[in-house]
């Protein structure tokens, strides 16, 4: 007869104490091509399976029904879950084996079936559940993870998203996270944003560093509202807290046009210094390039505070012009009575020559024409061409006084595009700032359209309520 020498080995190490096989398995080694070890018909086979007829496993264990030396035989071989005694199959008093329950920690085993912990140490007893056995024991919930131990990885088992290191618990499973599964998780400091995978977070979202936010400003664990003191480039700013919203930029700061300079000169995208020769009125001078003690004296037409910003010495109505501009007469190149050409411009109704003459910048058949929204002049109290002041607001890029002027309702010195931080309801936003589809959503008793506009989810009377 064959003999299979690894299965002999295990029975053997099975029926002495102390050398347990440490698998978790509950007795389902397959013993079927194994002879039985020094019995006859009747006997028990080896260790792993039970015998028919009832004996306990064993080397050589009789049987009831015949046997050779070496056990106890019939009922008595077969043991009693519920005596108080260990016999049978059991591995301590009661418990153990295939037929009786589990054994509590501290008690005897043989494999890791044998105990309710599922877990038996190669001194063959039953130990606690512990974060790193290798079972799925105690409350956990995966093998070593949730319950009181750390969250599971992807792939594990899950009841709720807390089970999960991912914070996704999806079909009793746990699994990776993204950026746009609509919960927080992984590295996100608040929902699908923050953390050095997703993207940056809008104002009033959870943050945990300023790199987490849209205007990298992270206050009290709150992406803030960028301001033009935060010390951060951030909103409409050109640098830091410069341009766009806030104040004009310095001579050497960041810009996109001339409206974002103290000195009125934005050149390949950085605002330059003042200048007497830069074609533009700005610093101290009173005229184009001219005045103000800092530049040379003006000539005459060109605007002055005092005579000595005039070359002629001459400041009429703050305009450098001769004396000869102010004696009721027309003479020289006047084109009416002390205004056009080298003169003040004439009013409306007065003679002009071209469109420089008068102030409205209208010349027609030789009459200055009142200044109006389509004449196609910046005149009156218009910031451009046929737009701002009384005429219609102006598009973007357009020069303006007050956000008034602007179609965006943005003024930065130019007509700049609506934002979500710009301090005005413009755009798509249904209040300041609030609503839409692009900006933060709006709290009660602010304006919307919609319930998505509302932080409430609820819009009645177009009030977020």
């Amino acid at each position: 007869m064959r003999v299979h020498y690894w299965l002999l080995l295990s029975a053997a190490a099975l029926a002495l104490p102390g050398c347990p096989i440490l698998v978790q398995d509950d007795y389902k080694i397959d013993m079927s091509l194994a002879p039985a070890m020094g019995g006859e018909a009747g006997q028990s086979q080896a260790l792993g399976g039970r015998a028919p007829g009832g004996g306990a496993p064993g080397l050589g264990g009789s049987r009831a029904g015949g046997g050779t030396s070496g056990g106890s035989a019939g009922a008595a071989g077969s043991g009693n879950c519920m005596d108080n005694r260990r016999n049978g199959e059991e591995t301590d008093t009661d418990c153990g084996g295939p037929a009786c329950a589990s054994c509590v920690d501290g008690r005897s085993c043989r494999f890791g079936g044998d105990c309710a912990s599922g877990v038996c140490t190669p001194g063959g007893v039953c130990d606690v559940p512990t974060c790193n056995d290798g079972v799925k024991n105690g409350d956990e919930v995966g093998i070593d993870c949730a319950g009181k131990c750390p969250a599971c990885p992807p792939g594990q088992p899950c009841h709720a998203i807390s089970d999960c290191e991912s914070n996704v618990c999806q079909s009793d499973k746990c699994r990776a996270s993204g950026c746009g599964d609509a919960l927080q998780n992984g590295t996100e400091s608040s929902v699908d944003c923050g953390g050095p995978l997703c993207g940056k977070c809008p104002a009033g979202a959870t943050c945990n560093v300023a790199a987490d936010c849209k205007t990298s400003v992270c206050l009290n664990s709150r992406c803030a509202v960028a301001s033009c003191d935060d010390l951060v480039q951030n909103g409409t700013e050109s640098d830091v807290d410069c341009g766009g919203n806030c104040t004009r930029c310095a001579a050497g700061k960041q810009c996109r046009h001339g409206g974002e300079c103290v000195s009125n000169h934005c050149v390949d995208g950085v605002c330059v210094a003042d200048s007497c020769s830069d074609g533009l009125q700005n610093g101290l001078e009173t005229g184009v390039d001219c005045g103000g003690g800092v530049c040379a004296q003006c000539a005459d037409g060109q605007r002055c505070t005092t005579p000595a910003d005039c070359a002629n010495a001459h400041c009429i109505d703050g305009a450098c012009r001769s004396k000869t501009c102010a004696d009721a007469q027309k003479q020289g190149n006047e084109t009416d009575v002390d205004c056009g050409n080298s003169c003040p411009v004439c009013a409306v109704s007065r003679l002009c020559q071209k469109s420089t003459d008068c102030a409205s910048g209208v010349c027609k058949v030789q009459v200055c024409a009142a200044p109006s929204c389509l004449d196609g002049v910046k005149n009156s109290d218009e910031t451009a061409i046929d737009c701002g002041g009384a005429c219609r607001p102006c598009d973007l890029g357009k020069a303006c006084r007050l956000d008034k002027d602007c179609k965006s309702l943005v003024c930065r010195g130019a007509c700049v595009a609506p934002t979500c931080y710009d301090f005005a309801t413009n755009g798509d936003e249904t209040d300041i700032d609030c609503g839409g589809p692009a900006c933060l959503k709006c709290a009660r008793n602010q304006a919307c359209r919609l319930p998505s506009d509302c932080s409430t989810g609820s819009c009645a009377g177009m009030l977020c309520n």
